[in-house]
C-alpha cells in the first residue's frame, strides 16, 4: 500500500510503501527494503512520507520515528537527526515541508522543528513561527507566495505571516485575516 507518491526531474516516481521504497521508471519498480542484504541501509521498510526539498534531495519520513535523506545516484540512505524534547514524539504522525525562502520544517502534532544546515539536524522551531499560547499544533501548511503558514489545531484555524511576524486567531486577528473572521 502506497503511503506517499513524489516525483523527481527526471520523471521517476518515488514511492514510499509500507514495505519500502520504490522507483518507477515506467517500466519496472526497483525496490529498496530494510535488509541486511540491501546497501540501502534504510532503518525500516514502513515508510510514511516523500518529500523532495528546495535542493532536490528525497526526504524519507519513516513509521518508527526516523527520517533522512536517500541518494537517488548511489542508493544510500543517510539519517538526520531531531533534537527533541522527547524522542517518542517521533514516533507521530508526522510531514514535511518547505516556506517559500527553502526552509525544510518537520511538522508533528505538538512540534515544528527547522532543518538547520550548519548542523544537519531538525531543531525546534519555535522561534520561527509562532502558535497561539496553549494551542495544540495538528498540523501545517505554507503559502508559498504570501509566506503565511496556516495552523489547525485542538482550539481552531490560525494563520502566522512569516513576512511580518504576526499572528492571527479567534480573538486576536491582528492582520484582519478573512478566514479568522469568518
Amino acid at each position: 500500500m502506497a503511503s506517499s507518491i513524489v516525483q523527481d526531474e527526471k520523471g521517476f516516481l518515488w514511492i514510499g510503501t509500507l514495505d519500502g521504497l520504490q522507483r518507477y521508471d515506467g517500466t519496472r519498480y526497483l525496490t529498496f527494503r530494510k535488509s541486511d542484504e540491501n546497501m540501502s541501509n534504510l532503518p525500516s521498510s514502513y515508510i510514511v512520507d516523500l518529500h523532495f526539498d528546495s535542493q532536490k534531495r528525497l526526504w524519507v519520513v519513516f513509521g518508527n520515528g526516523k527520517l533522512g535523506i536517500f541518494d537517488r545516484k548511489k542508493f544510500r540512505f543517510t539519517e538526520v537527526p531531531v533534537e527533541s524534547p522527547d524522542p517518542y514524539i517521533l514516533q507521530r504522525r508526522k510531514h514535511l515541508m518547505d516556506d517559500a525562502s527553502g526552509n525544510l520544517y518537520l511538522v508533528v502534532p505538538g512540534f515544528v522543528f527547522v532543518y538547520n544546515v550548519a548542523t544537519g539536524k531538525f531543531v525546534s522551531a519555535k522561534d520561527q513561527i509562532k502558535i497561539p499560547p496553549g494551542w495544540q499544533l495538528g498540523t501545517m501548511t505554507p503559502d508559498p507566495v504570501s509566506q503565511k503558514f496556516w495552523i489547525v489545531a485542538d482550539s481552531g484555524l490560525a494563520v502566522y505571516n512569516g513576512a511580518t511576524g504576526k499572528l492571527s486567531y479567534p480573538g486576536h486577528n491582528e492582520e484582519n485575516e478573512p478566514a479568522i473572521r469568518l
